[in-house]
């Protein structure tokens, strides 16, 4: 099964800014799914809780116990 490269996703709406990360397989099917916890006032903030999120889960998936 080969799946694609995610790239984030801002959006902007009514209530602010929120983020979402999405892995697909080949057929185009969502496999899994990470998002914002909340919503954000600027873009900015949005992008920086996505880095702080993607170094957590980063350093989570390498630690070795």
């Amino acid at each position: 099964m080969e799946l694609t490269n995610p790239r984030p996703i801002f959006l902007n709406d009514p209530h602010g800014w929120h983020w979402f990360l999405t892995w697909k397989n080949a057929s185009g099917h969502e496999i899994h799914r990470v998002e914002s916890n909340k919503t954000f006032a600027t873009e900015v903030e949005a992008r920086t809780d996505f880095r702080n999120r993607e170094a957590e889960l980063f350093s989570q998936r390498h630690r070795v116990d």
